[in-house]
C-alpha cells in the first residue's frame, strides 16, 4: 500500500508534509466501520421488530376483539408505514451520523485509527462540520456506487475520493499512529525507549509459547490468578532472557509488560512474514 505526499500550509511561511492514505488503507479502514455500523444496525433493527411487532400484535388482538373496528385496517397500515420509517430513519441516520459524529469530533473513525488514517482540511486544518457532512452526503456516490471513488482517488494526486475533493479535506497516514494501535502491553515510546536500552536478544516462537497467554489474561483482562502465575512461573525465566533488566532495576510489572510486548511483536512479525510467504 503506497501512501504519498502532499504540502498543506498551516501557517503563512510554514508548510508541513501530510502523507495522504493509500486507497487500500482507506478501503480496509472503511471495511471496519461498516462492520461496526452493520452490527449496531443490527442490534438496532431488532429491538426495532421487537416494539413494532408488539404493537402489529396489539392491533390483531383488537381487530379480533372488536369483531372489526371501522378505521381499524387503516391505522394498522398507517402503523406499518411509520415502522418502516422509523426503521429507515433509523438505520440512516446510524450510517451516516457514525461518520459525521467520529470524524468531526475526533477527525477520525475507529476504522480509520486502526489503520493511522485522519481527516483533515487540504491545508491541515481540523475538518469544520460542513466538510463532514459534505464528504459524508457524496459517500452513496464515492462508497456504494463503487466505481467513481475508486477512480477518483487513483486519478487523484492526494488520493481524494469525490466527496473529498468538493469538501476540500484530504485523509492522511501516520505510521506512529498506526503502530501505536498494534501495541498490547506497554505505549510504542516506553517499549521502543526500553528495547533500545536493553538491547534484547531476537525470540523464537518456543520461548513465548507459553508465556503469551498468560500475559494476555494478566495484563488485558485483569485475571489476577494470572498474574500471580507469571510471578511465580515465568518472572526469573523473564530476567534470565533479558540480562539487562536487573541493571536497569525495572519493577517486576514492567519486567513482564516489556518481555510480554517484545514477544507480541515477535509474533506480529512472524505472522506477517508467513503471509508474505504464502502470497
Amino acid at each position: 500500500m503506497s501512501d504519498s505526499g502532499a504540502h498543506a500550509s498551516v501557517f503563512d511561511g510554514l508548510k508541513v508534509e501530510l502523507v495522504c492514505a493509500s486507497l487500500g488503507r482507506r478501503i480496509l479502514a472503511w471495511s471496519v466501520d461498516m462492520g461496526v455500523i452493520y452490527f449496531v444496525g443490527y442490534v438496532v433493527f431488532l429491538l426495532l421488530c421487537i416494539v413494532f411487532g408488539v404493537g402489529a400484535g396489539i392491533f390483531g388482538i383488537l381487530d379480533k376483539v372488536s369483531g372489526g373496528i371501522e378505521g381499524l385496517d387503516i391505522a394498522g397500515l398507517l402503523f406499518l408505514a411509520l415502522a418502516i420509517l422509523v426503521a429507515i430513519l433509523a438505520l440512516g441516520s446510524l450510517l451516516h451520523g457514525y461518520f459525521i459524529y467520529f470524524e468531526y469530533a475526533h477527525g477520525t473513525t475507529p476504522g480509520k485509527k486502526l489503520f493511522g488514517l485522519k481527516v483533515v482540511s487540504e491545508d491541515g486544518r481540523r475538518i469544520t462540520k460542513g466538510q463532514c457532512t459534505m464528504r459524508e452526503m457524496l459517500r452513496w456516490v464515492d462508497c456504494f456506487m463503487v466505481l467513481p471513488g475508486i477512480i477518483a482517488c487513483l486519478m487523484s494526486a492526494k488520493k481524494q475520493r469525490i466527496g473529498d475533493m468538493v469538501a476540500g479535506t484530504i485523509v492522511t497516514y501516520s505510521a506512529r499512529q498506526e503502530r501505536a494501535q498494534q501495541m498490547l502491553y506497554l505505549p510504542a515510546e516506553h517499549f521502543d525507549y526500553l528495547k533500545q536500552v536493553l538491547k534484547p536478544s531476537d525470540l523464537t516462537p518456543d520461548a513465548y509459547a507459553g508465556f503469551l497467554p498468560l500475559a494476555f489474561r494478566c495484563f488485558v483482562q485483569g485475571d489476577r490468578t494470572a498474574e500471580a502465575q507469571l510471578k511465580q512461573v515465568w518472572l526469573s525465566a523473564v530476567m534470565r532472557q533479558i540480562p539487562g533488566l536487573h541493571d536497569y532495576n525495572a519493577s517486576e510489572e514492567i519486567s513482564l509488560r516489556f518481555f510480554a510486548e517484545l514477544c507480541h511483536q515477535s509474533e506480529v512479525q512472524n505472522n506477517a512474514g508467513k503471509k508474505r510467504a504464502k502470497s
